[in-house]
């Protein structure tokens, strides 16, 4: 068994897409445009935008919206179940240059999106930020080795996490904050 499980793994050549649950897949993808500049995929076959025409509600196909980002990697925008909750943990983590985090951090802020970091992570050579969308997916940015202030970056257990929670305003393309202002600063 050990023998099919190795030619198995040989035959995987990526990670094809992975799903983020969304409360409502159509006005997420302004937030994903704005945040990674991810596009909704298309191909000979059109946009794959599925569940939202009437022979697709018809068929009983829930939402789901494929997007693809620059690097070639596609990102599914799935209608989520009412009343889910995730496991403790799941996010999902987007490699980076170790130069690239000032740009990244200035364009989160740029949007208004919050986020925390940067911490390394104990045993390695990672430095990363948090941040989570409006439907409160976390989402890493995350250097491994490199990062130039490496010594000087705190643990990201002793990060500060600040409070998170806005919504995604789709015609300014910003995240607008549902905190009062004492608990937003």
């Amino acid at each position: 068994m050990a023998n099919a499980d190795h030619y198995v793994g040989q035959m995987i050549g990526r990670v094809e897409h992975f799903s983020i649950p969304c409360s409502d897949p159509e006005h997420s993808v302004s937030f994903y445009e704005a945040v990674l500049g991810a596009k909704v995929f298309e191909d000979e076959h059109g946009p794959h935008t599925f569940g939202i025409s009437e022979s697709d509600k018809a068929l009983g196909r829930p939402i789901h919206i494929f997007m693809q980002l620059e690097c070639g990697q596609r990102i599914e925008l799935l209608k989520l179940d009412t009343g889910r909750t995730q496991p403790a943990g799941t996010h999902h983590g987007f490699q980076i240059g170790p130069n690239d985090l000032p740009a990244i951090m200035a364009h989160l802020d740029s949007l208004g999106v919050p986020f925390w970091g940067p911490g390394r992570h104990k045993g390695t050579n990672a430095v990363s930020i948090y941040w989570k969308d409006p439907d409160n997916n976390q989402f890493e940015f995350v250097i491994l080795g490199g990062y130039p202030d490496f010594d000087n970056v705190p643990l990201s257990q002793h990060m500060a996490k600040p409070p998170i929670d806005f919504r995604w305003d789709a015609e300014q393309r910003r995240a607008i904050s549902n905190l009062a202002p004492a608990e937003a600063a």
